[in-house]
């Protein structure tokens, strides 16, 4: 994911409580200032545009571009004025949408009304949702967006090639396998932000090449013997909100949000 200071920037500026005034950062203004200006050096955003060529009436998408040409100079005084948390200055200067809590994999998913209501859960717990290909589906299906009605921009989310990609992708984060032949329960861990909670397909589950290594932080969810399995989307429900549950228990966890909420 490319990393725009402008486009951070613009969010910044534009943000508005819910009286319309403008958000003032009090804390970490000088990290901001430089974290901005460091990534502004190697993109090159943050010019001020030529306004000598601009046409009175912008044509159509010109004042759209303009606009994210957006002078670092002005944010920076701006964030000098105030200041961010160290997780929102991450935010701004990643260009994401949240600070995720959780990774959840989906691997090898079969079913885009799954994975949809999945990245709809990701929104709302503040994970984000990776896809390990080959998929049953495009990304662009009309029932994985329906699935995710409305919520899916909002998500933060990456498909990658294969296994190792993601291993690549999460290389210190610690793995949890969720799988009905798992011993333990998945309420026997205690959470911490940052694990990776990985769910195989719908038909197939998790297979033995990625389950045997890791028998140890394989998980299980408790169910009665009459059920076979649970659907996907509850299961990735039920793991998140318990981790989320114990997070909010001891109360040293809040719910990111959008930069200005």
């Amino acid at each position: 994911m490319e990393s725009h200071a402008g486009g951070g920037a613009r969010k910044f500026i534009r943000a508005t409580s819910d009286e319309g005034r403008i958000i003032r950062f009090r804390k970490h203004a000088r990290d901001l200032q430089r974290n901005i200006q460091e990534n502004c050096k190697a993109c090159g955003w943050g010019r001020r545009p030529r306004t000598a060529t601009m046409r009175s009436r912008p044509r159509r998408g010109q004042l759209q571009k303009t606009r994210r040409r957006f002078s670092v100079l002005q944010f920076c005084r701006a964030a000098n004025a105030g200041g961010l948390t160290l997780s929102a200055v991450r935010v701004i200067s990643r260009g994401v949408k949240y600070e995720p809590l959780l990774n959840i994999v989906l691997f090898q998913p079969e079913i885009p009304h799954n994975t949809g209501s999945v990245g709809r859960t990701c929104v709302a717990a503040g994970a984000k949702l990776w896809l390990v290909r080959p998929l049953g589906f495009r990304l662009d299906d009309y029932y994985l967006r329906r699935a995710g009605l409305d919520y899916w921009p909002h998500l933060e989310w990456e498909a990658v090639d294969d296994w190792a990609a993601l291993v690549a992708n999460l290389p210190s984060q610690r793995f949890y396998y969720f799988t009905k032949t798992a011993t333990r329960s998945y309420t026997t861990v205690s959470y911490q932000p940052g694990d990776v909670a990985v769910f195989g397909s719908e038909s197939q589950g998790l297979p033995a090449a990625i389950l045997e290594p890791n028998r140890e932080t394989a998980l299980r969810i408790p169910i009665r013997p009459a059920a076979r399995s649970l659907n996907l989307s509850n299961s990735v429900a039920i793991v998140t909100f318990e981790a989320r549950r114990q997070w909010e228990q001891s109360g040293d966890r809040a719910l990111p949000g959008e930069v200005g909420d």
